[in-house]
């Protein structure tokens, strides 16, 4: 199992790279996929390479997409770059990567992934043949996400002067995980998460999608833990209920990225879901 490195697009200057995975076996369909990390850190490639050969040896590529981070970009600014990668994608990219024209294209993400994911699915959705989301949600104007976090106070305080040190005056994309993972703990105990993402002046939720929205949406496969500390389980709930053909698996779990964590006895099962997902799909 190969991956290349690629560039796609620039966007405000801002430089953009995607990795491609290869199936081991004659192609099904492509995922295009973007990484969990509060919109403010985080890895294109941080997709287990056991979930990889689940995909690979089902027939299924993987696209991983890079997108600049919070705060030193607004979610305007990354909900832009994250659409001209897609845009990129079907207008050049599927030739310039020797893919099948009109594979069947599916759009996934993981925790603030699965946002952006869902966002892309709404603005593509006559392309996009599913949509794919582990512990997400679509909706940023949720309360939970302008109070302090019970789970995250319990972790060392990150102070503001400590957070500004941590803030990059240009654009960020790559940055050592755990600086970048500070800046995210000091929105989740300080209840500003939506202030380090909205641009000044607007509301979080001009960038939520909406019932209607949803309800337009292509085949869903959701899943999520029961107890998520992180981002709220009821947002997989409602998205399940608004999107006309879903298939939603709450796990009894009580970690949030639980994938990353129980590989063997949580991640494999519903990876395994979701290829058989993914195969009805195709047929």
């Amino acid at each position: 199992m190969e991956k290349t490195i690629f560039q796609t697009v620039t966007v405000n200057r801002i430089e953009l790279s995607a990795s491609l995975v290869l199936p081991e076996v004659e192609m099904k369909g492509i995922i295009l996929y973007f990484h969990g990390g509060g919109l403010i850190f985080g890895d294109k490639d941080d997709l287990p390479i056991e979930y990889l050969e689940l995909f690979s040896q089902a027939g299924y590529g993987i696209v991983s997409f890079d997108y600049p981070f919070a705060p030193e970009s607004d979610i305007e600014i990354i909900l832009k770059c994250a659409k001209e990668q897609i845009q990129w994608y079907f207008q050049e990219g599927v030739e310039k990567l020797s893919l099948q024209d009109g594979i069947s294209t599916f759009l996934m993400g993981r925790s603030a992934g699965s946002f952006l994911a869902a966002h892309l699915t709404h603005e593509f959705k006559s392309k996009i043949k599913g949509y794919i989301s582990f512990y997400g949600y679509y909706n940023l104007n949720d309360a939970h996400f302008t109070i302090p976090n019970h789970h995250y106070l319990k972790f060392g305080k990150v102070d503001e002067n400590q957070f500004k040190r941590l803030v990059n005056n240009i654009p960020t994309i790559a940055d050592s995980n755990d600086a970048r993972y500070l800046i995210y703990l000091y929105a989740r105990q300080t209840g500003r998460f939506q202030d380090l993402l909205v641009p000044q002046g607007e509301k979080a939720s001009d960038y939520s999608l909406k019932p209607a929205d949803l309800k337009e949406f292509p085949a869903t496969f959701i899943t999520a833990g029961e107890v998520d500390p992180d981002v709220p389980v009821r947002q997989s709930r409602l998205m399940a209920k608004y999107v006309p053909h879903s298939q939603l698996h709450i796990l009894e779990v009580n970690e949030h990225d639980f994938d990353r964590t129980q590989i063997s006895g949580v991640g494999i099962p519903i990876y395994t879901k979701l290829v058989d997902w993914l195969n009805t799909l195709i047929k």
